[in-house]
């Protein structure tokens, strides 16, 4: 698991979740009947909690860099 620390000063890691899934019924099929293997993608779920509120959010993101300019820019998940 990531050390949040590395993500953001103000937020703390609570957990992650990482929900392997195809992204539909096309993509599916070329992964399927594809030459070359084709790389799957991980959703990734966030949940930080800000270190002087409190406040709990979750972000979904692919990779820690991508949580890391969601979490700069305040680009959480609608509940």
């Amino acid at each position: 698991m990531t050390d949040l620390a590395d993500l953001s000063t103000d937020w703390e890691l609570v957990s992650r979740k990482t929900e392997k899934r195809p992204r539909g019924l096309v993509a599916a099929l070329k992964r399927r009947f594809s030459p070359v293997p084709i790389a799957q993608v991980y959703d990734t779920t966030w949940t930080v909690r800000h270190r002087a509120t409190g406040l709990v959010r979750r972000l979904t993101a692919h990779t820690e860099l991508e949580a890391k300019v969601k979490i700069a820019n305040g680009l959480f998940d609608t509940a």
